[in-house]
């Protein structure tokens, strides 16, 4: 801890981290440059905060790219906690790409049951195919290759690109954007990420990318806690739909479902929704395209059991 002048008392790690912001936000209020000195300001109070805050958590602590790649796609659109709880259990089940290319959706489905958006699991799955037949069980290690990778977007492949192979990328997530819309746009909201990513350029740490994006994260999700910050920040906030009723939910329970029966009729499952405005049969009708279920020609939906191994 370090000693404050000024009030002649010590401040903890997350004072010091409040008032660094906060001086970097007053700066901002009457200057529009973000000049160098800001910003070595803004590295140096994150990285301060870090060395006493680091988060423990098992996809740090290994240096395997396949642990580190599910990590990832676990953690797109679920919060950390939930991905704890799961995580281990997976990793005990499914030790390399090959596992996953080599197993069969319905038992895929089930292990990764409790996180939800199941299209991750699918995308995992098509994505490990790729992955042990192009690149022999390895993660790509450039952008364009892994943006190629299905479920992969912008941020995940720059993501992947820092976790996986500790190289400086630029990317963005919830908390990374957070931190930077709070510290250096304190009179504005509706802040698009255009304007973020040049600052996060700048300031990533070239010598050891991978820490520092775990430094943003951190700091990110601590100042989410201990400090109302308005969602309006950000353009590109959007509020989660309500899972009771929606078509998630029916999703879900259709796989759910099949997976307790070997198959099941339209009409089957149209029971199981008496009160939904959902049209059932197209809900279905996207699991059968997205390849998760199956219909013969008798009208009788089942998951798919067909194996896509890898050459």
């Amino acid at each position: 801890m370090l000693l404050n002048g000024n009030k002649g008392k010590y401040m903890s790690s997350h004072d010091n981290l409040h008032s660094a912001l906060r001086e970097i936000r007053d700066y901002r209020k009457i200057s529009h440059q973000i000049n160098t000195s800001l910003l070595s300001q803004f590295t140096s109070a994150i990285k301060i905060w870090y060395n006493e805050n680091r988060r423990q958590l098992p996809w740090r602590e290994t240096d395997n790219q396949f642990y580190i790649y599910v990590s990832e796609i676990m953690l797109q659109q679920t919060q950390v906690n939930r991905v704890l709880l799961k995580y281990d259990e997976f990793i005990q089940k499914f030790k390399t790409f090959y596992d996953i290319a080599n197993s069969d959706i319905p038992h895929l489905i089930t292990s990764w049951q409790g996180l939800g958006y199941n299209r991750r699991i699918l995308n995992l799955y098509k994505a490990s195919i790729i992955i042990c037949n192009k690149y022999s069980g390895n993660v790509p290690d450039t952008y364009n290759n892994l943006l190629n990778l299905p479920g992969i977007g912008a941020g995940t492949a720059g993501s992947l690109l820092a976790f996986v192979h500790n190289k400086p990328s630029v990317f963005i997530e919830t908390n990374v954007r957070t931190l930077y819309s709070y510290a250096f746009f304190p009179d504005r909201d509706q802040i698009d990420d255009k304007s973020l990513m040049p600052l996060i350029e700048q300031t990533v740490d070239i010598d050891s990318p991978r820490e520092w994006y775990y430094a943003l994260m951190d700091a990110g999700s601590y100042l989410k806690q201990s400090i109302r910050v308005p969602n309006s920040l950000s353009k590109h906030y959007t509020k989660q739909s309500k899972f009771s009723g929606s078509k998630r939910e029916i999703r879900g329970g259709i796989l759910k479902i099949l997976g307790n029966q070997s198959q099941v009729t339209l009409n089957e499952i149209e029971t199981k929704y008496p009160e939904t405005k959902h049209d059932i049969q197209s809900i279905a009708g996207d699991l059968i395209n997205e390849g998760f279920i199956l219909c013969d020609s008798m009208g009788n939906y089942a998951l798919n059991t067909i194996k896509k191994s890898p050459s």
